[in-house]
């Protein structure tokens, strides 16, 4: 039997294909590896996308085994974070190392018969990936590759691409992507398939795609085909860009700053600025290689180009070859005869000689510095197919010259055109100049490509942009970019960095900005939102594997370390000096080792037990995979626990609690959004009496009362009419948030403290409580409730959540939620927020009724819970739920403590 070498590829997000080639035996009979489940699932949280896709392959062959190897492209801002393979029920998952010592391991583990994986960025195509594994025979494979991306915006959208092509029908076919903002989602459009070639015909709606609107600031996308319809497509199935584009709601102020677990992440992009006048230059290539076809896509692009100009804007065009060309010796008004002219210009060149890269670029650059006038924008716009042949051709003293007569700092975009072009050199002028490098694909498109990239600089909205944070508010080492040279409309610009001092941060954020007229840009403050980090189980120790002692990182974490390597990777394309590049590059590769980025600089090893090229079979005897597997190290890492240290909870104090909107900056709306729910529900007081161990003679006044205590728990909480209460460990020294629920109109905030006006005893477990009452984010009113007075009961009803504050027996805490909630909270109670509950059994026990409950929220497990009936004296009755049970929830008292 002879073994053919099958070819898997899945094409996601801007390309992962799943291209399967046949496997021939000597009977002649030809069978083909199929394919039989294919899941995408992407999920964007805050522009910040998390993509797993799953692909199950099953070999259908009886006698041959095959060899699958995965040749996958990711999108170009994306980075590889996990791979898995599961063969006959085990995982194996791969583990990201610097590449060399991938590489060595790699090789090892295949001389010695092993089974092994290597996936690698390569050296010219950073966004290609490979997996290489053996499938036995009638054997089954489960692939699991994960990537994170930042969306970027473009022209006035965030865009998620994912690329299917099968070339097979797939009996179990789905893509799925969830989208959670902060702000409102504005739009949403599924566009039909796309191909890789781009048209100028106006997309339409993807009939096939169901998007479901959450609330206003949720999204479900889906999109799952029978084999029908995928063979009514094509006989081989699904092949086409999936997209999902939206946008948020925009206001004219500083942006938002998001921050979970000690760091942040700042996203700007104003709206209703005035587009500020430009200058712009076009320096064209029209050496002898841009002839035939290439010519005529220059003239096709330009002229879309010219059409798009602003009557506000002054223009000129410069094209080159081994002599420069001038259209005008000086920029002038875009008028209607003006542009007429310059088409007839660009209608007229044709190709010829060699090229002066330099002389071109120095004059272009020699225009806009003698003309700059600071009301209005200058940008120079750079196109070439090739590489420097005349003038002076050394690279190295071009950046020089370009650098010298670019003093004042004039962003150039440099478009790359075809293969022949020098892209790393064309990287390296926008990287040095303020600007960006972008590769033109020599196709039928190549138009449209050169035409969409001015699209989306052609309009400035602001220059000179600075980010500005108080003093000792961050660790400035970890600060991401926070100067910007211009900002496009339609896209967006972001800072991220580690917090040192929340109270601090929470009293300076500013932009700074000039814009139309290069006036002073006058932004409102930034919205700033503390989102919990994820609610985490107990860790699972992995088979045959060491416990991991790391704590996984958050998202916004994972995001500011995304931004960071790519900040740097950015910086390394625009410097020449040797040891700066190789700082650099050990600054990279120990973030890429810690995030489990596979980067230019890492790559990433998975090695099979088995001692067969062959691969696994059924009935394979393994040894343990800690003493023969080579790079495998194994998933189930220890998931975060909070303690009372972690940040996130300090920072959701700093949002909402008294004393800091006494600072002077009330004015900051602080909103919070989490996905779960509250729901009315009516008081519970009354004593409830603890069931003594001891035998009495005195009967139970009704068979109802059951496992009573000598003091009312100090929270009620009515979840879809499940009425739950509990107690929870606080320290008497301690200060937690029960919850912050301020909001746009009005809200409140509760916190638990000691105000010296009751002792702690174990009687009472909240002896008092600070509620203060907004309107928007404007401190209304405060009111102390301690549990040696006897007050009327306190209400805070905000966004479906009605809040009691009673003193009786300690002070005690009611929450009714119902509907959905909008907004983010923190404290206690927001773990119930836009959760579901119902009660699914009710089984007496030793005296008592034991209670079954299950809630859910979305995107996360059904938590499974369980309590005791209680009933008081006043005949109320809950669901007791005991320490266990609040763990369960993470209802650990330390995550909620409010730090001073």
């Amino acid at each position: 039997m002879m073994d053919v070498l099958c070819r898997l590829t899945l094409f996601i997000a801007l390309s992962v294909s799943l291209s399967l080639c046949k496997e021939s035996a000597d009977n002649g009979v030809t069978k083909t590896p199929t394919i039989y489940f294919l899941h995408v699932n992407s999920e964007i949280k805050y522009r910040f996308s998390k993509t797993v896709i799953t692909s199950k392959v099953v070999n259908p062959s009886s006698e041959a085994s095959s060899e699958a190897l995965f040749d996958v492209t990711l999108p170009d801002e994306a980075f590889l974070s996990a791979f898995k393979l599961i063969i006959n029920g085990t995982e194996y998952n791969g583990e990201v190392k610097e590449k060399e010592q991938a590489k060595k391991e790699y090789d090892v583990a295949k001389s010695r018969g092993q089974s092994a994986g290597h996936i690698v960025s390569k050296p010219r195509d950073s966004n290609k990936f490979q997996i290489q594994v053996n499938v036995a025979a009638t054997e089954k494979v489960t692939f699991e590759l994960t990537y994170q991306e930042l969306l970027r915006r473009r022209i006035g959208n965030y865009e998620q691409i994912i690329f299917i092509n099968p070339r097979q029908i797939v009996n179990d076919f789905r893509v799925d992507v969830s989208i959670e903002e902060y702000r409102n989602i504005t739009t949403v459009n599924v566009p039909p398939l796309r191909n890789d070639i781009l048209t100028e015909n106006r997309e339409g709606e993807n009939r096939d795609a169901d998007i479901v609107r959450l609330s206003e600031t949720e999204v479900r996308v889906s999109y799952s085909l029978t084999a029908s319809q995928q063979r009514a497509l094509s006989e081989q199935g699904v092949s086409g860009q999936f997209v999902v584009q939206y946008d948020i709601e925009r206001e004219k102020d500083s942006g938002e700053v998001l921050v979970m677990d000690g760091y942040f992440v700042h996203f700007l992009a104003p709206e209703g600025l005035d587009p500020m006048p430009m200058d712009i230059v076009f320096v064209l290539d029209r050496s002898g290689s841009m002839s035939g076809n290439k010519m005529k896509q220059l003239h096709e692009s330009m002229l879309k180009i010219l059409d798009e100009i602003s009557e506000q804007d002054r223009f000129m065009l410069i094209s080159f070859d081994n002599q420069l060309n001038f259209w005008r010796n000086e920029l002038v008004q875009a008028t209607s005869s003006a542009i007429a002219d310059a088409r007839r210009f660009i209608t007229s060149i044709s190709a010829r000689g060699s090229t002066d890269i330099n002389s071109a670029m120095t004059e272009g650059l020699k225009v806009l510095a003698s003309e700059r006038n600071n009301s209005r924008a200058p940008i120079l716009v750079f196109l070439t197919d090739g590489q420097p042949t005349s003038g002076v051709t050394n690279t190295v003293k071009i950046l020089e010259n370009i650098k010298l007569f670019n003093e004042v700092q004039i962003p150039i975009f440099s478009l790359a055109f075809g293969k022949g072009a020098d892209y790393d050199f064309t990287k390296k002028v926008a990287a040095q100049n303020n600007g960006l490098g972008k590769r033109i694909y020599e196709d039928s498109d190549a138009a449209l490509q050169i035409a969409g990239f001015y699209q989306e600089i052609s309009t400035v909205l602001m220059r000179n942009i600075s980010f500005k944070y108080v003093d000792g508010s961050l660790n400035k080492t970890t600060l991401t970019r926070n100067n910007f040279n211009t900002y496009f409309k339609g896209s967006e610009l972001i800072v991220a960095g580690q917090i040192q001092d929340m109270e601090r941060l929470q009293d300076g954020v500013q932009v700074f900005a000039k814009g139309y007229e290069n006036v002073d840009i006058g932004l409102k403050r930034p919205w700033i939102c503390v989102l919990p980090p994820p609610i985490t189980l107990p860790p699972v120790p992995a088979i045959h594997s060491e416990p991991s002692k790391s704590v996984k990182p958050t998202m916004m974490e994972n995001l500011w370390a995304y931004l960071t390597i790519k900040q740097l990777l950015r910086k390394k394309d625009g410097i020449d000096d040797k040891e700066e590049i190789e700082n650099i590059n050990k600054k990279i590769l120990a973030m890429s080792l810690k995030y489990q980025f596979v980067t230019p600089l890492t790559s990433m090893v998975v090695t099979l037990p088995d001692n067969s090229k062959a691969g696994l079979s059924s009935d394979t005897v393994e040894k343990p995979i800690a003493a023969d597997s080579m790079g495998v190290f194994f998933a189930n890492k220890q998931k975060m626990n909070i303690n009372s240290n972690t940040f996130a909870y300090q920072g959701m104090h700093a949002y909402g609690m008294p004393q800091l909107f006494h600072s002077g900056h009330a004015s900051i709306p602080f909103m919070k959004r989490i996905g779960m729910s509250l729901l009315p529900k009516k008081k519970s007081r009354g004593k409830v009496r603890r069931k003594s161990r001891r035998k009495s003679s005195k009967k139970p006044k009704s068979p109802n009362i059951q496992g009573t205590r000598q003091h009312l728990p100090a929270f009620f909480v009515n979840v879809s009419s499940v009425n739950m209460c509990f107690d929870l460990p606080l320290i008497e020294s301690k200060r937690y948030s029960i919850i912050n629920m301020v909001q746009q109109k009005n809200g409140c905030s509760v916190s638990a403290e000691p105000l010296g006006l009751q002792t702690w005893t174990p009687k009472i477990t909240i002896p008092s409580l600070r509620v203060n009452k907004f309107r928007g984010s404007k401190l209304q009113e405060t009111v102390v409730i301690s549990s040696n007075q006897t007050v009327p009961q306190v209400d805070c009803l905000a966004d479906g959540i009605r809040l009691g504050i009673l003193s009786d027996q300690g002070v005690r805490v009611t929450a009714d939620i119902s509907g959905r909630q909008r907004k983010q909270y923190t404290g206690i109670l927001s773990r119930f927020v836009n959760m579901k509950c119902k009660v699914v059994r009710r089984t007496p026990r030793n005296g008592k009724q034991v209670v079954k409950i299950k809630c859910r929220q979305r995107n996360k497990p059904t938590l499974k819970l369980k309590a005791i009936e209680r009933t008081a004296s006043s005949g109320e009755s809950c669901l007791f739920l005991n320490k266990k049970m609040t763990n369960l929830l993470n209802l650990i008292p330390s995550n909620y403590e409010i730090i001073p």
